[in-house]
C-alpha cells in the first residue's frame, strides 16, 4: 500500500510539472557550430525585438546544446529576433556568440522552424580614444584572415532586422576601415557577396558579419576601434519546409515585353516610396525574372530601378507597380507570395509614371 501510495504520488507530481510546462506546438531547433565544429554549452536566446535584446530581456532561453550541438526552444508563434551565446549579459572576450543572419524569425504553429547558428569568438578589442571628430575606425576579419573585400552598412532603426542598404553602406578593400560620422547610436553590419554586390540577399558561400557590440554608442570627439567578425554562409539557416519563401516574385518588361535585367526591385512600406527601402532584391535576372523577400504579412509597394539613392535621372530605366498611381501588393498569412509583372521604362516616358 506505502509503495502504491509514492507511484500514485510520483505520477502526480510529474502530470503537475507537465501541465505547468509551456507547450506551444510550435518553436524552433537546430544547431550551434564554430566553422564547422559543433559546440556544446551554447544557449539561444529568442527576443521580441531588439530593443528588447541590448536590455538582455529574453522571453525565451533554451537549455545549454548536447554534445551534438543540437537545441529545442518551445516558442508560441510569433516574430522573433535569435542570438546563440555561451554567456549571459554583455559580450566576453573569448567566449562564443552569433546573431541570427537571418531574422527576424517568424514562429507558426505546428513542426519547430529550423534556425542553425554560426558561431563566432568574441575579440579582444582596443579602447575607446578622444579625437577631434567622432570616428569609428576598425576590421573586418573571416577566420582570422583580414576579409579582403566587402560592404560595411551603417543601421539607425533596427526594427526591421537589418535589411536592405541601411542608413550609410561603404565598400571596405582590405578588411580596414575608417568611417567619420555624426555622434549617435548605429548598428554595423558586413555583407561580402561573391559577385562583388552591394545590394540583395546574400547566398551560400557569402559571408555575414553583426558586430557583437551592437549598437555602438560613438559621442562627439571620440574614435571607436572595433572588429567585426564574419561568418561563412555554407548552409541555409533555415530549413526549405517550414521557413518557406514570402514575398514578391515576377518579371521585369518594357514596352515591348522583353524582358529588362540588371534592376532592382525596392520594396517600401509607404506609396510615396521614399525614402531607405526596407527590402531590396538582387538584379533581375536575364529573362527579367526578380524576387524580394518580404518576411511578414503587410502592405508594400515596389519600385524598380538600376541605382540606389538619389532622384532617378531622366532616361534612366524604372518601374513601378501600378504605374502612375502604386498598386499595393497585399500578403497575408494565407498568401506569401505575389506574383507580379512591372513595366518598365526610361524616367519620364508615361509608360514609367
Amino acid at each position: 500500500m506505502k509503495l502504491l501510495t509514492q507511484k500514485s504520488l510520483f505520477f502526480t507530481v510529474v502530470a503537475l510539472l507537465m501541465a505547468a510546462a509551456p507547450v506551444f506546438g510550435s518553436g524552433i531547433q537546430g544547431k550551434a557550430s564554430l566553422r564547422g565544429e559543433l559546440m556544446a554549452g551554447i544557449r539561444v536566446r529568442a527576443f521580441g525585438s531588439m530593443q528588447e535584446m541590448e536590455a538582455g530581456r529574453a522571453l525565451a532561453v533554451s537549455g545549454p546544446t548536447d554534445a551534438k550541438g543540437q537545441y529545442h526552444l518551445d516558442l508560441p508563434p510569433g516574430r522573433y529576433f535569435l542570438t546563440a551565446s555561451d554567456f549571459e549579459g554583455n559580450p566576453v572576450p573569448g567566449k562564443y556568440f552569433a546573431y541570427d543572419s537571418d531574422g527576424p524569425l517568424y514562429v507558426q504553429e505546428g513542426p519547430a522552424t529550423q534556425a542553425n547558428f554560426n558561431l563566432i569568438r568574441v575579440p579582444e578589442e582596443v579602447a575607446t580614444e578622444q579625437s577631434e571628430s567622432s570616428l569609428i575606425r576598425g576590421e573586418i576579419y573571416f577566420q582570422d584572415q583580414l576579409l579582403p573585400q566587402a560592404f560595411l552598412y551603417l543601421f539607425e532603426d533596427p526594427s526591421e532586422g537589418f535589411k536592405g542598404p541601411g542608413n550609410f553602406s561603404m565598400p571596405v578593400r582590405g578588411g580596414l576601415f575608417e568611417l567619420h560620422a555624426p555622434p549617435g547610436r548605429y548598428y554595423l553590419i558586413v555583407r561580402n557577396r561573391a559577385w562583388g554586390g552591394d545590394l540583395g540577399p546574400l547566398g551560400l558561400g557569402d559571408q555575414f558579419g553583426f558586430y557583437h557590440g551592437n549598437p555602438v554608442q560613438l559621442e562627439s570627439g571620440e574614435t571607436r576601434h572595433i572588429r567585426i567578425e564574419t561568418i561563412d554562409r555554407r548552409a541555409a539557416s533555415r530549413d526549405a519546409i517550414s521557413q518557406a519563401f514570402g514575398g514578391a516574385r515576377g518579371v521585369l518588361v518594357d514596352a515591348a515585353d522583353n524582358p529588362v535585367s540588371g534592376l532592382y526591385v525596392f520594396a517600401y512600406r509607404e506609396a510615396n516610396l521614399r525614402g531607405v527601402p526596407p527590402f531590396v532584391s538582387s538584379p533581375s535576372g536575364p529573362d527579367g525574372s526578380f524576387e524580394v523577400e518580404l518576411p511578414a504579412p503587410g502592405t508594400y509597394f515596389l519600385l524598380a530601378r538600376g541605382t540606389f539613392g538619389g532622384p532617378i535621372e531622366d532616361g534612366a530605366l524604372m518601374g513601378i507597380l501600378g504605374g502612375s498611381t502604386p498598386k499595393p501588393l497585399e500578403l497575408t498569412a494565407e498568401k506569401r507570395i505575389g506574383q507580379v509583372r512591372i513595366l518598365v521604362a526610361p524616367a519620364g516616358a508615361p509608360e514609367a509614371q
